[in-house]
């Protein structure tokens, strides 16, 4: 079966693999002569004004400001792709899990939680990498089987399966994750894991990248789960993600179209079911979503990083599921991700973005009304993909640890914006 190649970073170096294009596929960004430059970006005119948002030429960074970068460790596999924090065993502070897509291995770091983050030895340990299915893609946590344990769920893509790695709870020590397959779409990229039908257990929708649709599974009873159907999405699925798009307090479901230039999103009707996807436009090339209150009105609005129009999308939800454009900013080169938290405790949600063209991501502070200003443009590893927000040395602050697809590293960045 031709399998055309996945618009998304931690697929880059496959393209040997993938060479074999389905008719009517979208090339990926991989370098700079792709992806959009400075003419193509939206600018001044185009983006969000003054008014609405703060752009490049306002802004005014101060390098090494607030997120110091602190150290890098290794993943233990070939380019990391994933990553989700959880307290996977007993210890004394967050672990994390990595999944790698060209190694097709799992890696867990056990967080030691000494709080003093001098070594990347000192702060984690290694679990031995775990080999599952084939390249892995988007990871995520849950409670599978309804003991008193995290669990694992990572997207094979090259066996079309999600796969759950029942977590024993033991040691770093000691492995013994148990994995259980489940079929999907063709060509899964992105995973998300919630409760859809309200009873209690955690449920997971894949993304289907070549078949473009959702597959969502319903755990009817613990450690038993019911495919409740297919969805029809816009062309080319990379992510999806769960939240409440509308007011009903039922969970919907959002993906991000790379081909397409848009996202899906598919209302939550209970039960677990979802109607049918309604397209927004974007900008080019959608990569990662985040769903966030931005402008302080409780309803849940919409962010994309677009890596082919090299900027991100701000939609504003009305809470009854549908969204308006607010514009877009372009902080920089090939934005793959996007993260939307509080990261100054001010009770604002703001932005954290990776770039990917620039080995390097950018922090916008939220002024309440969903205008962003750059605070912070700092370097990571090579090829940012992907990152988490736990606290790691127990300040109460949320820190950033990001993936470095081509680095096979995570970099760690400590937040100090208590201290400024």
């Amino acid at each position: 079966m031709n399998r055309p190649r996945l618009p998304l970073i931690c697929v880059l170096i496959l393209l040997g693999l993938l060479a074999t294009l389905a008719s009517g596929c979208c090339p990926v960004c991989a370098d700079d002569d792709d992806a959009t430059d400075d003419d193509d970006a939206t600018d001044d005119d185009d983006a969000t004004d003054d008014d609405d948002a703060t752009d490049d030429d306002d802004a005014a960074p101060d390098q090494g400001y607030a997120f110091v970068p602190d150290f890098t460790v290794s993943t233990a596999g070939a380019g990391p792709c994933g990553i989700a924090v959880a307290q996977l065993d007993d210890g004394p502070a967050p672990d994390l899990a990595v999944s790698h897509i060209l190694s097709s291995t799992m890696s867990v770091l056990y967080g030691v939680g000494d709080g003093g983050f001098e070594g990347a030895w000192q702060t984690f340990e290694h679990l031995a990498p775990m080999t599952v299915g084939n390249e892995l893609a988007v990871t995520s946590t849950g409670n599978f089987d309804g003991d008193d344990h995290v669990d694992l769920i990572v997207v094979s893509t090259g066996t079309d399966e999600a796969i759950i790695l029942h977590n024993p709870g033991t040691s770093v020590s000691e492995e013994g994750y148990v994995a259980e397959p489940f079929g999907v779409g063709e060509g899964p990229f992105g995973v998300t894991v919630a409760d859809f039908d309200g009873d209690g257990l955690d449920d997971f929708a894949v993304s289907g990248g070549v078949s473009n649709d959702v597959t969502v599974y319903r755990q009817t009873s613990a450690g038993v789960f019911a495919e409740l159907g297919r969805h029809d999405v816009d062309a080319e699925p990379g992510f999806v993600v769960a939240g409440h798009v509308d007011d009903d307090g039922v969970v919907d479901l959002v993906t991000t179209n790379h081909t397409g230039g848009s996202v899906s999103v598919l209302l939550g009707v209970g039960g677990g079911e979802f109607g049918p996807a309604v397209d927004y436009p974007v900008g080019d090339g959608p990569a990662a979503p985040a769903l966030a209150d931005i402008d302080g009105d409780g309803h849940t609005d919409l962010l994309t990083a677009n890596e082919d129009s090299g900027d991100f999308s701000i939609l504003l939800g009305d809470g009854d599921g549908g969204f308006t454009s607010k514009g877009t900013l372009a902080y920089g080169d090939i934005p793959f991700f996007i993260s939307a938290f509080d990261v100054d405790a001010d009770d604002d949600v703001d932005i954290v973005v990776l770039l990917e063209g620039e080995d390097a991501m950018v922090v916008a502070t939220n002024d309440g009304e969903g205008n962003f200003t750059e605070v912070l443009r700092s370097n990571t590893g090579r090829s940012p993909g992907s990152l988490v927000h736990p606290d790691l040395d127990g300040d109460g602050d949320p820190d950033l640890v990001v993936t470095n697809f081509f680095g096979d590293s995570l970099s760690v960045f400590l937040n100090r914006f208590d201290e400024l």
